[in-house]
């Protein structure tokens, strides 16, 4: 990973208005369920929805603009790229939820059923974990379509595979249920961090999905990019 990349990035992201406000607003509509509910869960949920704000274009809007060729052309690998914009999206996005839970927690510690400071420990690293893996999925996207391409790649697979779970479902193709069952949960992929509060042992197997999860689609970025051709006269 390239730190400059990864600070050129951050500094990005929280000097767009139009990214900063969606945050913002997502927020607001959060924090009085968190507060009302004393219940910490709806934010550390949305760390999803953070990721996919901030990481949306992060390779795709490159590539339009004509910008990726000059970072390309300076000593950084087209791996050191994919995985320093991954990074830079998910710590941005993970920050996010974390600044989040803490304001929520502070409103609400006080009351007879407020979290632990364990528990929200534990909320605090679901979120960051659904912020890397949400961010993972869209520079996933983003490598295969140019500006912010990769949002309608998103919203366009998740709805196709919900219709091909509703036909799946009236025909009773249990392979393809199942199948479009574990396409379905990368779109809300974290780690489940609750065995730590119940004492229990880790579960190796939901690690390993999400590891392999994630793996998977920096592999694929990965892939794409070193295989698109890049010139200042255009892109392949």
């Amino acid at each position: 990973m390239n730190r400059t990349l990864i600070l050129t990035l951050i500094r990005n992201r929280l000097s767009s208005p139009v990214r900063l406000a969606l945050l913002v607003i997502t927020t607001l509509s959060l924090m009085p369920v968190a507060i009302f509910s004393h219940q910490l869960g709806p934010i550390a949920s949305s760390a999803i929805f953070f990721g996919f704000i901030i990481a949306a274009g992060a390779i795709g809007q490159d590539i339009a603009s004509g910008t990726l060729q000059l970072v390309l052309a300076r000593p950084v690998s087209r791996p050191a790229y994919v995985m320093s914009r991954w990074f830079a999206t998910g710590l941005l996005a993970g920050a996010w939820t974390v600044g989040v839970l803490a304001l929520a927690y502070a409103a609400i510690a006080s009351g007879p059923t407020a979290p632990t400071r364990v528990e929200f420990l534990v909320l605090a690293g679901e979120g960051i974990s659904q912020a890397f893996g949400g961010a993972a999925l869209v520079i996933m996207f983003s490598s295969l379509a140019g500006g912010l391409g990769d949002v309608g790649l998103l919203v366009g697979s998740y709805i196709a595979l919900n219709i091909l779970g509703q036909v799946a479902q009236h025909d009773d193709w249990r392979p393809v249920i199942a199948l479009v069952e574990q396409l379905n949960a990368s779109y809300t992929l974290h780690l489940s961090l609750g065995w730590i509060v119940e004492h229990q042992p880790p579960p190796w197997m939901s690690i390993m999905v999400y590891v392999s999860t994630v793996a998977f689609a920096l592999g694929v970025a990965i892939l794409r990019l070193n295989r698109r051709e890049l010139s200042y006269a255009g892109n392949a």
